[in-house]
């Protein structure tokens, strides 16, 4: 990437072609590398070329990025709605400003801003993938499923993060045997984590498949053996599969006490006998085992955003 000077260098020689000044600008944002330098001196040349053209779209809208990734939200935000009121079929500037309201966690707005995105941009896989991680936080996961089918039926770049979005969506819903299969598939083409392990793990035990969640927790703990939450998690489901083999044998034991005995059983008044729960046992006691964690988690786009609002 070029140096910070060698910006400053052709900025000086370009004060007076807002074109270039647009271009230089743009080139900063599509360095991954960048550093928070080469956005300020981006801006600066940003900033002279709105002076030469007010109205510029291109300049307003690079603007506008170029502030929100400096954390100047206030101004990015309003960069982004003069384009769009200058012209609403910009996609770009609906989906940069719904990536804004995401980071502010202002997840209905964030949900409107995408679905102009994908109404105006069709193909574009990245405005349903943001919008299903928007309709996640709010609760929406049928509706979020929906969004990860279209980016893994479009075979995009990040369909198999959208595949494990979408297992998560089907846990919830508790559709157990799609969550399962979903991780399954991402096991096969290659994403082998603790997180799909343990995804896997959760829906087994919905389904009192025990040794099956015991033997996804020990997988997990191949690739993160100092892990204290995967540990705990499988400890806690050992003890489910035991109180599940314990229960039938009291419920028997009863049973034949019952039938040695002419006396009707003793049963105390007001105090009802409870029968161990080991779905809820586990459940209750680990956090990453709750049906509702994910309603309350943040899915969090892979893209820089401001870390701070603050004014211009």
């Amino acid at each position: 990437m070029l140096s910070v000077e060698h910006f400053n260098n052709l900025i000086s020689r370009n004060l007076n072609n807002p074109t270039v000044l647009v271009d230089l600008g743009n080139s900063v944002l599509d360095e991954r590398e960048a550093s928070k330098e080469h956005y300020q001196v981006a801006l600066r040349a940003i900033e002279q070329a709105v002076k030469l053209v007010p109205r510029s779209i291109p300049a307003l809208f690079t603007r506008a990025r170029l502030k929100s990734n400096l954390g100047l939200t206030a101004g990015a935000f309003r960069d982004f709605n003069t384009v769009i009121q200058m012209k609403p079929d910009v996609y770009a500037a609906w989906y940069w400003r719904g990536m804004l309201y995401y980071q502010f966690k202002d997840y209905k707005s964030a949900v409107m801003d995408f679905v102009q995105t994908v109404m105006l941009a069709p193909d574009f896989s990245e405005g349903y993938l943001l919008r299903g991680y928007a309709l996640m936080n709010l609760g929406g996961y049928a509706e979020a499923a929906q969004d990860f089918n279209h980016v893994i039926g479009m075979k995009a770049e990040r369909s198999g993060e959208a595949l494990y979005h979408r297992s998560k969506c089907f846990y919830n819903l508790r559709q157990i045997e799609l969550a399962i299969k979903d991780c399954d598939n991402l096991l096969q083409i290659g994403w082998v984590s603790t997180e799909i392990y343990c995804m896997r793990a959760m829906c087994y035990l919905v389904i009192r498949e025990f040794d099956k969640a015991i033997a996804d927790y020990d997988l997990a703990l191949q690739l993160d053996p100092n892990n204290a939450d995967i540990l705990h998690n499988k400890n806690e489901t050992v003890l489910a599969k035991a109180d599940a083999i314990v229960e039938p044998i009291a419920e028997n034991n009863a049973v034949e006490n019952n039938a040695a005995t002419t006396d009707e059983p003793k049963v105390e008044e007001g105090k009802p006998k409870k029968k161990a729960n080991s779905k809820t046992k586990v459940e209750n006691k680990t956090p990453e085992n709750d049906p509702d964690k994910d309603k309350g988690e943040e899915e969090k786009p892979k893209k820089k955003t401001p870390n701070k609002k603050k004014d211009e």
